[in-house]
């Protein structure tokens, strides 16, 4: 019974759709116009590296190009360099920070690099890819400081981890 019953839907069910209406010749050929319309567009013309330049949130660009200058011609690294955005000035900079402690002494925590005592507001200076910086510290804790530049923050700890061999 099953059988039949199956055999009688697989023999019906073709013969139901092949009742439905297949567009007409004119308005295929519409449709195939339009295609080739949108096939023969007007490709988008490539960017030029003046705008990647400008760019200021294209980091890459910078990066690859000042390598690029260092070595081929070092009278513009400095060019180059001055286009560098701040979090990168930063990261290569921050290096260059080497905190021996922390200390607590009455409300302020003080940041310990050398002799010095440095508290939260005061200004670093740090030549990096000769130039100066100024780098301030906007925070320090028991075991980490933060360094700002402009609008960039990094946050490093205070001694770095043991090396394991």
């Amino acid at each position: 019974m099953n059988t039949y019953f199956y055999l009688l839907i697989c023999s019906v069910l073709p013969s139901l759709l092949v009742g439905q209406e297949i567009a007409s010749p004119s308005k295929r050929m519409q449709s195939v116009d339009n295609a080739r319309l949108l096939l023969t567009a007007n490709p988008i013309e490539p960017i030029t590296d003046d705008a990647i330049r400008k760019n200021p949130f294209n980091r890459v660009y910078v990066s690859e190009n000042l390598a690029i200058q260092e070595v081929n011609t070092p009278s513009r690294v400095e060019e180059v360099v001055s286009l560098a955005p701040d979090r990168d000035i930063l990261v290569g900079a921050q290096s260059q920070v080497r905190p021996t402690g922390s200390m607590k002494l009455g409300g302020n925590v003080f940041l310990l690099i050398g002799q010095k005592k440095l508290k939260v507001g005061d200004i670093i200076q740090i030549v990096f890819n000769g130039q100066t910086y100024e780098l301030s510290i906007s925070a320090i804790d028991s075991t980490n400081f933060t360094l700002r530049y402009k609008s960039e923050e990094i946050t490093r700890p205070i001694k770095p981890a043991a090396n394991k061999p």
